[in-house]
This record gives structure tokens, sequence and C-alpha cells, in this order.
């Protein structure tokens, strides 16, 4: 069976349903807890049990000096929860999103590049999955 791989190119990022200008790249990373529940009776074998679950991640943008990213929309700043969308495709719709934490930013200025700013985020509550078909 043939798969079928897609590039990046109609990612998209929203922060408040507002477009995060200049961004380029996402990525998202979910995560599970687990309780050791290890006990007499479990003959030398660890036990466990699912506990929590949260998700985390950093987008990137590229510096732009028109745009102020924390006074203006899309309103990036340490400590704001903000309503993300991360798009896999957002012509086809294809999206995980939820409130979110900003928990940070960094400015890279590489002498020979473009300047860029990584924001890192902290999923708050549920991470909603929209998997649609790709084309």
């Amino acid at each position: 069976m043939l798969m079928a791989h897609k590039t990046g190119k109609n990612g998209q990022v929203t922060s408040e349903a507002t477009v995060v200008a200049g961004c380029d790249n996402w990525s998202l990373d979910t995560e599970g807890d687990v309780v050791e529940t290890t006990d007499y009776e479990s003959a030398g074998v660890k036990d466990f049990i699912p506990a929590n679950i949260g998700w985390s991640g950093s987008f990137e943008l590229n510096y732009d000096t028109a745009q102020d990213i924390a006074n203006d929309p899309p309103n990036i700043n340490e400590g704001e929860v903000v309503a993300l969308e991360l798009f896999i495709d957002h012509v086809a719709g294809a999206k995980l999103s939820g409130d979110a934490i900003i928990t940070g930013t960094t400015t890279t200025v590489p002498q020979p590049d473009k300047i860029r700013i990584t924001v890192t985020y902290q999923g708050t509550g549920a991470l909603a999955k929209v998997y649609v078909p790709v084309p």
C-alpha cells in the first residue's frame, strides 16, 4: 500500500484566532505519566497504572520589525494563557488545539542568517485533535 506522505507547507499557527505571521515551524509533544504500583505480590516485576496526560511544544517565527507579537494580536507574552491552534494543514482543517500557557521566548540572531523567535508553551487542559484526510 502506498503511503501519502505530506510536507508541512500548509501548516499554520493561530493564537486567539489570529494567524501568527512569519511562523514556519511548530512542534507538539504529548506525554502520559505513569504511577508505579509495584508491591510484594508483584513477584519482582514492576507494575504501573496510567496517570495524568499533558502536552507542550514550541513554534518558530521570523523576526519582523512590522509586527509586535507581544502587544498586537497574537499577544505572545510569557505567563499568558492563549487558545492555540496548530494546523497540520490549514486548508484541509487538520489541527491540534487547546489552551496553552506561553512559557518563554528565545530570540536568536545569527550573523549569516535571519533573526528567529522561538516560543515555548505548556498545554493546560485537553488537547483537541482533528485529523482529516489531507489531499
